[in-house]
Order: structure tokens, then sequence, then C-alpha cells
């Protein structure tokens, strides 16, 4: 072999060696580009759920209507008892506003022929009303309901004094009554501390001044449905 042919065999090999080199270069730099990519985006995620988490919603302090037990059964439309299936829409004027679809499970006051109903809650993603916490898909609540008057949306209802009107449903024996105690509920209150405590801690109501009863469920229906006969 001539002394040309070494040298060309020799510097191919190196030619080879460089481009093996140069191959794994930028391969391990596009892979490092890549971890790159993902941590910035996984970064910019975990932000943007922190500022989701930080958001201060405005809270609108707006007057309400607040109805004695006995009238706020009297004056209802409908009174029953719905499980939240999905938030339809959101409304934001003249007041913001959330609408819900639910299923209807059980009336105890006013007929319905309706499954499903619409039902109205002040306030919505960007606005808190009076502190009230917005509905949730599965929540169980019994409801004091008028019918709307200018929605052009069948079986569609808003809330009897809001948040005076609320009373959600933990398991099967609980009802939270929202806000303002009632004194003729004071009968079929639960004072156990431990049933108490379950309420608070399995409801979002911030409960700094805020009058809630925890109620025996049955017999609060009970108690609409004697009310209910007894104004007919």
């Amino acid at each position: 072999m001539s002394t040309k042919d070494s040298f060309g065999g020799i510097f191919m090999k190196k030619f080879l060696i460089a481009s093996l080199f140069l191959v794994f270069f930028l391969l391990l730099g596009c892979q490092n580009q890549a971890d790159k990519n993902i941590v910035e985006n996984q970064q910019e995620k975990d932000d943007a759920e922190i500022d989701d988490n930080q958001r201060t919603l405005d809270n609108i302090d707006g007057e309400i209507e607040i109805f004695e037990f006995k009238e706020a059964v009297r004056t209802s439309n409908l009174i029953a008892q719905v499980k939240i299936i999905e938030s339809v829409e959101e409304i934001d004027g003249p007041t913001p506003k959330t609408m819900y679809r639910a299923t209807l499970i059980e009336s105890l006051k006013g007929t319905s022929d309706a499954k499903e109903i619409f039902v109205l809650q002040q306030g919505n993603s960007d606005f808190v009303f009076r502190d009230n916490p917005l509905f949730k898909k599965g929540e169980n609540y019994l409801l004091f309901l008028m019918e709307t008057a200018d929605l052009d949306i069948e079986d569609s209802y808003w809330i009897l004094g809001e948040e005076t009107g609320i009373y959600q449903l933990l398991d099967e024996s609980i009802a939270v009554k929202w806000a303002v105690k009632e004194d003729e509920l004071e009968k079929i209150e639960i004072v156990d501390k431990e049933i108490i405590s379950f309420a608070e801690k399995n409801t979002e109501l911030s409960l700094d001044g805020r009058e809630i009863q925890v109620l025996k469920q049955d017999e609060l229906k009970k108690l609409i449905k004697n009310v209910s006969s007894s104004i007919k």
C-alpha cells in the first residue's frame, strides 16, 4: 500500500470519527433543548395553576330580601331537592349569574313534570355574590325557587332569598341552611358537635359571622310539606 493510500485511509477514519462526534453532540443538544422546553412548559402550567388558585374574585355585597320560613314556603313557586348536573351558561348583566342544569329529585311544594330544571344562582367565575360558593357538579340541594319571568327557557328558576333559600344536603340525613337561622327550625336542629363539624368541613361556606343551621334532613322535608299543605 502506498503512503498516499495509507494517508487517505487515516484521513477517512478521522473524518468518520469526527462526523460521529458531531452527530452525537447535535443529538445531545436537541435532547437538552427538548428537556428544557418540557421544564419550561411545566413551569408555565404550574405558574398558571398558582395564578388561578391565588386569583381573588370580586365580591358583590348585594342586598337580598329575607323571608321567614313559613313566608318563604308560601311565596315559593317550587321547593325541590335537586342534584347539580352542570353549569350551562354565565350571565354578566344586569347582575352576574350562573345557570345550572339540575336533576329534579323530589318536589316538596309545587308541581313539575320535568326531570331536569334550570337554576340561576347569583355570581359567576369572575364575581362572588355575598361570599357564596358556586354550585358544583354532583352536589345536592333543597332550594326555594321562583319561576323566571325574563328568560325564554322552560323550567327555569331563580332562588328566593338567594343564600337564605339554599339548603345543602349532605349524606342522607343532614341539611345545611346556608344563612340566617330560623326560629321555626330550631326544633329540628342537629346539636351533635361531630356532625356539625362534619357539615362545616363539607361545605365551602365562609363561616365568619355566617349563621348557618345544621338540620335533620327528613324532618326539614316533613316540615316544608306540612307548612305547604296548611297554607293552601
